[in-house]
């Protein structure tokens, strides 16, 4: 079960808005509270034991990492309750947590369209290349595409709060060559910058586009070894 990281302005996961792919895409929700949870199902025949058991996982990888609780405690920056996704090969769980109900919302991936299929404008760094201008879709299958279909996951290794860099999160696990070396670390497969306006991805300006290009016009020559050396796991007990 991975955490999913999407711009937090991005209401579609959490209100159809009347948008009919959402009728088709969203399963249904559980409703859990401390008394009772209650499964609201929109299309029962997607419903299998499959389905049930992604389910529990899902709730119960959130409860373990005291996921709920956390996004409960930012109810007051967002107006409707903290807000996370987690998803697997099929499904996504859209979380919306206040402190007394939280809710899990259940989507079918292969139906649902994420953000808009607008373009963006970024500047692509892969392995053993320049960085280049480039223009890729805001749908969700895209961003994954643009990263060497993967997770996607944001890096700060940019430290520019008007700047996102965003990266495949398995690449090392995957093998991916080494890209560029930061002070933090090596980042494996192709990664883009685009423009952050504080709410969701958004194009570079020209000037921004000016700035990445140049910096990353070099490309760095790094081994496999140095790649698998930066691998690093972090265990958690509980």
């Amino acid at each position: 079960m991975r955490k999913y990281i999407f711009p937090t302005a991005d209401q579609s996961l959490f209100y159809d808005n009347g948008d009919p792919q959402f009728k088709t895409a969203r399963i249904g929700y559980l409703r859990i509270t401390n008394e009772k949870s209650r499964w609201h199902s929109r299309m029962p025949h997607l419903e299998n034991k499959k389905f049930r058991a992604d389910l529990d996982e899902a709730v119960e990888f959130a409860e373990r990492e005291n996921l709920m609780l956390t996004a409960a405690e930012n109810e007051k920056v967002y107006a409707n309750g903290g807000r996370f996704v987690l998803e697997n090969e099929d499904y996504l769980f859209a979380f919306r947590c206040m402190p007394d109900v939280k809710y899990c919302f259940v989507y079918d991936k292969s139906e649902v369209k994420f953000m808009t299929n607008e373009s963006i404008k970024v500047v692509m760094v892969e392995p053993n290349k320049p960085a280049y201008v480039t223009e890729i879709g805001r749908d969700y299958k895209s961003l994954q595409a643009a990263v060497g279909d993967g997770l996607i996951e944001m890096i700060g290794y940019l430290h520019d709060p008007d700047a996102i860099m965003v990266g495949n999160e398995e690449a090392k696990l995957r093998g991916m060559e080494g890209n560029r070396r930061f002070i933090e670390g090596i980042v494996a497969g192709p990664f883009f910058i685009c423009g952050d306006d504080g709410e969701d991805f958004c194009s570079l300006t020209d000037e921004q586009c000016e700035e990445y290009v140049k910096l990353f016009s070099q490309p760095h020559e790094i081994t496999p070894e140095e790649v698998k050396l930066d691998m690093r796991i972090d265990l958690i007990g509980f």
